[in-house]
């Protein structure tokens, strides 16, 4: 077995489309079909990729800080729904949110505040931690204390 380290994406492409392409091995042009190739698909760094016949996606791995804070934004969400459930609130109840200041918090309340506000029914959010219901949180690898009483 001869072993052809790489082949461009447009011959990729095509042993794909017609099933055989032509190659140079060894100084000779050898006819390959699909049957005889392994393709096998190798993501950049920074990237996971992943391939069939008829598909082929790439996903950019990189965190930017939107993307940082939207994940800060729905771990807070989900810690604060399971303190309402777990404080005995209805689902309809209304509440007085605090969340305890860091830099990671403050900017996934800057870019989602309203988002945490109407996905939690909270109608006051800031930092008064000092409320009914109060719990301390690791979230994403930082400490914070979510307070909430009913408003």
């Amino acid at each position: 077995a001869q072993a052809v380290k790489a082949m461009e994406s447009k011959q990729i492409a095509e042993l794909q489309a017609k099933g055989s392409i032509k190659l140079p091995v060894d100084g000779t042009e050898k006819v390959l079909t699909s049957e005889e190739v392994n393709i096998k698909v190798t993501a950049r760094e920074g990237y996971a990729a992943a391939a069939d016949s008829q598909l082929k996606i790439a996903l950019n791995l990189k965190l930017n800080d939107e993307l940082l804070a939207e994940g800060f934004a729905r771990e807070l969400i989900n810690k604060i729904q399971n303190m309402r459930k777990n404080g005995g609130l209805d689902v309809t109840d209304r509440i007085k949110l605090g969340i305890s200041d860091s830099k990671e918090i403050n900017g996934a309340l800057k870019m989602f505040g309203e988002y945490i506000k109407n996905e939690t029914l909270a109608v006051a959010l800031d930092s008064d931690v000092n409320r009914k219901i109060s719990q301390e949180w690791d979230i994403n690898g930082v400490k914070t204390v979510i307070a909430l009483e009913k408003a």
